[in-house]
């Protein structure tokens, strides 16, 4: 009787699915986990930007370049900043500190910077701390600078679909394709690398990264791009499969694992045994499902 309903349901699922089964389908951008999971061992790539990172206070020296991400920081400098002022996109030159004692009778820090528009203003930033860690809501220039030196003019291999244009839109993409640094600019003050490209079709993109080799951070280095083309890991996979990989589609025949390096890591797995075979359906979060029988995928849609 067991037997006899568990076959049941999987025809049922099968009946169900094939009306909606097309030929190949153009597939989701992969999620931060699955890069993770499956860059996890990318020990080479983590080195690349390991030493791209701020300097510690006591390096700091006047002159040093602050890029301003954020309009925030205009609460940090108090009255020391004219009224109505918007720092966002300015340089802010580094101009020395002193340290001072507050009301509580504990050590503090003052910062004293000059904006590049406007270089006859002193700004100043008080911090509770004899060593400040940062400047909140900029970019250290040093670290593109260094990022640029070693990056520019490389050609490295994407491990994401997901990537900006020109206007700093996200878009989807091709993976696993070669694509040269084109250049190194300054992003954000969480992602203070910004690097263009252009892939091997010849379309210019950019990606946002931290410096250091942090292994928590979804959008490192070694999370997104890698050093050897990755084709190189799967010589069982024909070509005719990895053009499907590349552009994130799938089509009838594929192994799970293939599927996986196309799609990523699916929202849910259940398996089914029927009398001859044991099904598998995967389900994506945005409504892509997948049949295996005995592991080979027989049918799928959107």
């Amino acid at each position: 009787m067991r037997r006899h309903l568990a076959i049941t349901a999987v025809a049922a699922v099968s009946i169900a699915l094939h009306s909606c089964f097309t030929g190949v389908e153009s597939t989701p951008r992969i999620g931060a986990g699955e890069v993770r999971k499956e860059t996890a061992s990318a020990v080479a790539e983590d080195t690349v930007l390991a030493g791209v990172l701020p300097e510690p206070f006591d390096k700091w020296t006047p002159g040093k370049q602050f890029l301003v991400d954020d309009s925030r920081i205009s609460l940090l400098f108090g009255t020391t900043l004219p009224a109505g002022r918007d720092l966002r996109g300015d340089t802010l030159l580094y101009a020395g500190s002193w340290r001072v004692t507050d009301f509580a009778g504990q050590p503090a820090t003052i910062l004293r910077f000059t904006d590049t528009r406007f270089p006859a203003d002193t700004l100043e930033y008080k911090v509770n701390s004899e060593s400040p860690a940062e400047l909140p809501f900029a970019v250290q220039l040093s670290m593109v600078e260094k990022a640029r030196d070693i990056l520019t003019g490389r050609t490295f291999y994407l491990l994401t679909r997901s990537r900006r244009d020109s206007a700093d839109n996200i878009i989807p993409g091709r993976r696993y394709v070669p694509v040269t640094v084109d250049s190194v600019m300054p992003g954000t003050a969480v992602n203070p690398v910004k690097i263009s490209f252009t892939d091997d079709a010849g379309k210019q993109a950019c990606l946002y990264m931290p410096g250091g080799a942090s292994p928590a951070s979804p959008r490192r280095f070694g999370a997104v791009l890698a050093v050897n083309d990755p084709r190189r890991r799967y010589p069982a996979v024909t070509d005719e499969v990895w053009e499907n990989i590349i552009d994130g589609k799938v089509a009838a025949g594929m192994t799970r694992d293939e599927c996986r390096l196309s799609l990523g890591k699916p929202a849910s797995v259940d398996r089914i045994p029927g009398s001859s075979y044991l099904y598998e359906r995967w389900a994506y979060d945005n409504g892509i499902y997948l049949i295996f029988e005995d592991g080979v995928l027989t049918q799928f849609r959107r």
